[in-house]
């Protein structure tokens, strides 16, 4: 998941403008990864996270905050859910360049 996650950043890097999707095969896959690389919003239990990073440095997901100032993750919720997502996608790219 980490080296995932670093690809996913390298290419973001690369794009000055406007916001970036990143599509995954399933749901299951995303909740993975967004453990992964968000490991403070998962701290929930005293257990360690199998996927988080043993090393000092930045998350993946502070990264992309860094590169993009917002990171939105679709919840797998109904049409009124993935709507408003959307909404604040699309409100996030205006407000920080790209349209």
């Amino acid at each position: 998941m980490p080296k995932l996650g670093d690809c996913i950043v390298k290419i973001v890097e690369g794009i000055s403008e406007g916001g970036v999707l990143v599509f995954l095969p399933s749901y299951s896959l995303l909740r993975k990864c967004e453990r992964a690389w968000n490991p403070d919003a998962f701290q929930r239990s005293n257990r360690r996270d199998f996927w988080r990073q043993n090393d000092e440095r930045e998350s993946v997901w502070d990264r992309l905050v860094a590169l993009k100032s917002k990171v939105i993750v679709e919840s797998g919720g109904g049409q009124d859910e993935f709507e408003m997502r959307k909404q604040e996608y699309m409100d996030s790219v205006k407000d920080n360049g790209g349209w």
